[in-house]
């Protein structure tokens, strides 16, 4: 008979042979019963440093390996297919080179898994994984192994929430399963109980363990946590002690000797089965209508034969015409074709059904991303699978196949995700793209949807809007051909509304700074062509902005959006300064934006990945060319003496200053625009600019300086009595603006003085150079020399006879 409660307890992220928190977290299991389990990177290792287990782990963790079933982690396999983990633990790890296994303990049923390996649908140890668990329809059910699907600490790409273990909480989460627990990240972390998509259910939900404390190290929260996060510590080693009972669990954090955070709590299992069999699944609505790329959602619920409301577990969602409407797993059904589709959602092979109508519109959907494929990555397989739901006209904002853009990674890494809409997609060209020579793998992949291959940038209408591609890669300063096909092109459109996609942006908190400058001649002729939206990628995030002019600033009325989407699929990257006038950020979530283009407005919304919370949404309306607005004159004045130095300083909200007026308030006028003037005499003076934009229109502004004349030098003069080798000297010393204010007497002999009128004694008789030197009050300076003779006293005459 299985015991009533037993005890498993553990931790990852543990051994490191420079370090002591290992035997730390080492004695904590000394006094705890039960079986010990490992998370994975059991022992610190590198590309140069093989998991030395014998050494590091042996001395701390190893004193309880008997009782031990271990998990392997990345680091295990820095030695050759994990040898030395295989060696040190033998048949306690599983078979060699799997490294999946399970057992039962007590009234649960143990899985370890592997996720070093392919854990893919249809792998070997996913397959095995669902065998598993059907031959063990256990009551409570728990699973371990090292990453984890979700993390408020991101990984280096970014990623919180890791698609490719997805298929392993699908199997568990089928099966009923009550843990998760994993490792990874340097931090202890606890979820709420949830679905493998992310969302919150008390009910039949895998609750999560992170705990990475075993003593390698810690790692922080740096980015908002994600939304099921309930409890989160970087600062403690320590590890997990779990009480697994007869029907329920309870889980204890215990930190190291020293710190003080702690974890507790307890919740019953839920098992794989419904408080009651199902009798029938509802759908609500059971009826509606929705346009074609527009979405309707629908809820299945389930009830027993009484008609109570139960649990169902999984519900699996299918349309009777995907030509016509698709649904994807949450139940949200998209409009593909005009017609009409039938819903159905199923649980425990009970199925219920929705009508639903699709609707033609004048309205045309755009959707897509930048940054996208890379063939060691898994993201861009799951942003193409949002496009599986999408219609419509796909966009790519450049940066489409990594590294380098070449055919074979257009051909392999673009191809099999975002190419199976290459049908019906119209791309732009990024940097990367052009790694190889004159982006020959864009051009060759995409052919004429990408436009001459001589150019990069091409036009088109969707819907009530028109589309341009630009390639910021090409000369786009004003006058060069880009930038007048852009003008040509904009003023032959018939339409009200415009957008434009290109890969940099001009405006951007992300890791590319300031933004490209370079392309504000292109956003500048968008602006005067009344465009309303700019759509780019290359910093690998998401960011919203408020519509605003080239110069940056804030224009509700005729300014251009910009979105960036560089959530493709290559790895997220940081924010770094947060621009002016950003509405919205996210770098967690790779992503699709989603635009709806009306006959007058448009409306966004950005679509993350599986299993990813964030979104984002909003409309506004489209409008014309702006009126020409004035100019807003400005100037600043620096002057020195009588002259004085002008800077422009003017903007124009919608175009360019192209004149300059200058009125000097003494007659004198100038054109330049930053421009000096010469006063002839000293006093205040008003100056006047009045500039005028490329469309007439004037502006003045007014600010008044104050010039002096320059500062005219001392003149230095004195007077000189000497009676025998004793002189007095007189100061008579003049300054025509302003004062005298010091004094340096230089009296020929070595002998000086800084007072106004000083004495001076000489020792012998003779011609001496006084020099005089004076300071004024602005420190200039004036010197006088002039010659003095002393002659020795008399002296009386000594008689003598």
């Amino acid at each position: 008979m299985a015991p009533a409660e037993v005890v498993l307890v553990g931790a990852g992220d543990i051994a490191r042979c420079d370090g002591q928190d290992d035997e730390a977290t080492a004695a904590l299991l000394d006094s705890i019963p039960g079986t010990v389990i490992t998370l994975g990177d059991n022992v610190l290792g590198s590309s140069t440093v093989s998991p030395d287990f014998n050494n590091c782990y042996d001395p701390s963790w190893g004193r309880h390996k008997a009782r031990t079933r271990p998990a392997a982690g990345h680091m295990e396999y820095w030695s050759p297919g994990a040898a030395t983990y295989w060696q040190y633990f033998g048949a306690a790890a599983g078979d060699s080179g799997k490294g999946y296994y399970s057992y039962d303990l007590g009234g649960w049923h143990i899985v370890v898994l592997n996720s070093g390996i392919d854990v893919s649908v249809g792998s070997a140890e996913e397959q095995w994984l669902k065998d598993d668990l059907a031959a063990h329809p256990a009551t409570c059910t728990l699973a371990y192994w090292h990453v984890p699907r979700f993390s408020s600490v991101p990984n280096d790409q970014g990623v919180q929430v890791l698609p490719w273990v997805k298929p392993l909480w699908d199997d568990l989460y089928a099966a009923g399963a009550e843990l998760v627990l994993n490792a990874h990240y340097e931090v202890y972390e606890r979820f709420a109980p949830q679905t493998p998509d992310g969302a919150a259910e008390p009910g039949r939900g895998i609750r999560e363990f992170i705990v990475g404390t075993g003593g390698m190290g810690l790692n922080t929260f740096t980015v908002a946590p994600l939304a099921n996060s309930e409890v989160r510590n970087s600062g403690a080693p320590g590890v997990l002690q779990l009480t697994l009972r007869d029907g329920g669990y309870a889980w204890r954090f215990i930190p190291v000797a020293g710190k003080t955070f702690s974890d507790s709590g307890q919740a019953p299992c839920h098992g794989a089965g419904s408080p009651g069999p199902v009798e029938s699944v509802s759908v609500s609505p059971s009826s509606g209508s929705v346009e074609v790329g527009a979405t309707l959602q629908l809820t299945a619920t389930a009830r027993d034969a009484s008609g109570q409301q139960v649990d169902g577990g999984p519900t699996t969602w299918a349309s009777g015409d995907t030509a016509v409407a698709r649904v994807n797993a949450k139940g949200v059904v998209t409009g593909w074709t005009p017609g009409t589709a039938t819903i159905s959602a199923t649980m425990e092979g009970k199925s219920g059904t929705a009508s639903v109508t699709v609707m033609p519109t004048s309205a045309a959907v755009l959707v897509g991303a930048g940054d996208i494929a890379e063939c060691n990555n898994v993201y861009d397989e799951a942003t193409a699978e949002l496009l599986d739901q999408i219609p419509g006209t796909v966009f790519t904002a450049g940066d489409n196949a990594y590294p380098d853009g070449t055919p074979d990674q257009y051909a392999n890494c673009y191809g099999p995700t975002w190419g199976r809409h290459k049908a019906r997609t119209r791309p732009a060209v990024g940097n990367h793209d052009y790694a190889t020579a004159g982006a020959a793998g864009y051009f060759g992949y995409f052919g004429a949807a990408a436009g001459n291959k001589e150019t990069g940038y091409y036009s088109y209408d969707l819907g009530p809007w028109h589309i341009v591609a630009l390639n910021n890669y090409q000369p786009m300063a004003p006058g060069t051909d880009q930038e007048q096909w852009l003008r040509a092109d904009l003023a032959a459109s018939s339409k009200q509304c415009t957008l434009a996609i290109w890969h940099e942006p001009l405006f951007t908190s992300g890791v590319s700074g300031g933004g490209a400058i370079g392309t504000r001649a292109l956003w500048q002729a968008l602006y005067e062509a009344g465009a309303e939206v700019v759509v780019v990628g290359h910093d690998h995030d998401y960011e919203r902005f408020a519509p605003q002019t080239s110069g940056g600033a804030v224009d509700p009325a005729y300014g251009i959006r910009e979105f960036v989407v560089g959530t493709g699929g290559a790895g997220l990257m940081d924010f770094v300064t947060v621009a002016p006038h950003s509405e919205v950020r996210n770098n967690s979530a790779h992503g699709v934006l989603k635009l709806t283009l009306r006959d007058s407005g448009y409306e966004w919304k950005f679509i993350p990945d599986a299993g990813q919370t964030f979104s984002d949404a909003g409309s506004a309306p489209c409008h014309g060319p702006p009126s020409d607005r004035p100019p807003t004159p400005s100037f600043s004045a620096n002057c020195a003496g009588l002259t004085c130095n002008f800077a422009d300083a003017s903007t124009d909200p919608d175009g360019r200053v192209v004149a300059w007026s200058w009125s000097f308030d003494d007659g004198s006028t100038s054109s330049t625009e930053n421009t000096s003037h010469t006063y002839a005499a000293p006093g205040r003076y008003n100056v006047w600019l009045t500039v005028t934009d490329d469309k007439g229109e004037t502006g003045s502004a007014l600010q008044s300086v104050s010039v002096t004349a320059e500062n005219q030098a001392p003149t230095a003069a004195f007077n000189a009595r000497c009676t025998g080798l004793a002189c007095n000297f007189t100061d008579i010393s003049s300054d025509p603006d302003g004062r005298v204010v010091a004094w340096s007497w230089s009296f020929g002999d070595g002998g000086s003085s800084t007072t106004q009128h000083p004495s001076h004694t000489y020792n012998v008789a003779g011609t001496y150079t006084v020099l005089l030197t004076v300071t004024d009050d602005k420190g200039a300076t004036g010197s006088r020399s002039q010659s003095v003779t002393v002659t020795a006293t008399n002296q009386s005459p000594t008689a003598a006879f």
